[in-house]
Order: structure tokens, then C-alpha cells, then sequence
């Protein structure tokens, strides 16, 4: 076994009774922070050897494990709102039959998404372009970058993101 692996193991066996009962405190979730734990171990034994083990490993390992703690319970509350939503739709299309929807059913995002467009971290243009791409339906391609450039691909993930948290 290399130096690196030893070092996490040593770190893991001194140390994972702290580390653990540190977790548990912070996310009040037994199971979550084991499993954010090994987590962090498994960042530890991928990133050790290629970036040095650092000067407190403990604390990267427990800082680690937050982090996937905290990213785990964030999927899982997102997971959770958009269930929430499916449900709701299903629940209303059952009502309605093969009738349309009411327009109060579902809310208007429009001015969430204007905002989201027009998001200070974007360049001018690619704000005007995305702007231009949700509200202009019939809208091409071509006519969001006056440019003719490529860009639209980097901000739409961007606002994928936005839009998700």
C-alpha cells in the first residue's frame, strides 16, 4: 500500500469517530453522514495522489463529507419540489380529462425567467439572446447573437443551474 493510502487509512481509523459524530450533528442524519464519510474517503484516496495530502487531512476529510452532505441533501429537497410538481399535474390532468388546464393551474414563471435572462454574471449580448429565445417563440437560432456566434449553449446551462436551485 502506497504512502497516500496509508495515510487515509490511519486518518479513517483515528479519526472517523469524530469526523462521524461531527456529521451527525450537522445533518442530524445518521445514514447521510456515514455515507457522506466514505464519500469524502473515496475524494481523498482519487485527489490525494494527485494533489498532496494535506496538511490536516482530518479536517479535509470532514470538510469533504460536509460538502457531499450538504450537495446530497440539496438534490434531494430539489428531487422532492419537482415530485411535488409532477404530482400536482398529474392530479390536475386527472381531473380535467382531455380538457385543457386552467390558467391559474399552473403558475407564471415568465418574470422568473426574464430575471433569470437577464442575470448580471452574463454578457449584455448573451442576456439579449437568451431574452429573445424565451420570449420570442418563433424566434431562430441565428437571430440571438447579432454576431452570429455561439455562445447561447454556455449561458443556457448557466440558467439551467439557476433555475434549478
Amino acid at each position: 500500500m502506497n504512502t497516500t493510502h496509508q495515510v487515509v487509512a490511519d486518518t479513517f481509523y483515528q479519526e472517523s469517530d469524530r469526523i462521524l459524530a461531527a456529521l451527525i450533528g450537522t445533518v442530524r442524519d445518521f445514514e447521510l453522514a456515514e455515507d457522506a464519510l466514505q464519500d469524502a474517503l473515496l475524494v481523498a484516496l482519487e485527489r490525494w495522489p494527485v494533489d498532496g495530502v494535506p496538511h490536516n487531512p482530518s479536517a479535509w476529510i470532514t470538510t469533504t463529507a460536509r460538502h457531499k452532505a450538504i450537495d446530497r441533501l440539496r438534490r434531494a429537497s430539489t428531487l422532492a419540489r419537482k415530485q411535488a410538481l409532477l404530482q400536482e399535474l398529474v392530479e390536475l390532468e386527472a381531473q380535467g380529462g382531455t380538457e385543457e388546464m386552467e390558467d391559474h393551474a399552473i403558475p407564471d414563471e415568465r418574470l422568473k425567467l426574464m430575471f433569470t435572462c437577464c442575470h448580471p454574471a452574463l454578457a449584455l449580448e448573451a442576456q439579449v439572446a437568451l431574452t429573445q429565445k424565451g420570449f420570442s417563440p418563433r424566434a431562430s437560432p441565428l437571430d440571438f447573437n447579432p454576431r452570429g456566434e455561439a455562445c447561447v449553449a454556455v449561458e443556457c446551462r448557466f440558467i439551467e443551474h439557476v433555475l434549478a436551485c
